[in-house]
């Protein structure tokens, strides 16, 4: 497969609070910028970690409540958390991060570009058949969720 080049003034890898902050910023200074996300656009902690992690969280907490208050405050003979619907609950806060953030990248004329980027030298950038080259790169991948290695743990 033939590696496209593509020089740009500023790579950015990852796509989350900082790297976004980064790249709006290099954008509005007129410097051409290109973001590689291996993953979907918007980081760990919109779409893994911190956002979605309080929707379980807070369904957690509540079915704790109501056990607690059973025959006291309330009469519940069984509560349980439906989790496709969590799931599918959670989904309303995380899939418009993921499709908005690749939208207003665009709008700023960041060229997004999808999949593993790997240093190829000290300016050079390989994200599957493209090669980004420029005078600064930033890393900025954040965190990874850990694996639970449960039934269900898959996106």
């Amino acid at each position: 497969m033939p590696v496209e080049q593509n020089k740009v003034d500023v790579v950015i890898i990852g796509s989350g609070p900082s790297a976004t902050s980064v790249a709006t910023n290099a954008a509005e200074m007129g410097k051409t910028v290109a973001m590689a996300e291996e993953r979907q656009f918007g980081g760990t902690c919109a779409l893994r970690g911190c956002n979605p992690k309080k929707v379980y969280v807070n369904a957690g907490s509540l079915a704790d409540q109501v056990r607690h208050a059973n025959g006291k405050l309330i009469q519940s003979e069984r509560v349980s958390i439906n989790w496709s619907d969590l799931h599918a609950f959670k989904q309303q806060f995380t899939k418009p991060v993921a499709e908005g953030k690749e939208e207003s990248l665009a709008k700023q004329g960041i060229q997004p570009y999808h999949g593993t980027a790997r240093f190829v030298d000290e300016r050079s950038i390989q994200v599957g058949s493209d090669r980004l080259i420029a005078e600064r790169i930033f890393v900025g991948v954040g965190s990874r969720p850990a694996r639970l290695d449960i039934e269900g743990e898959e996106p």
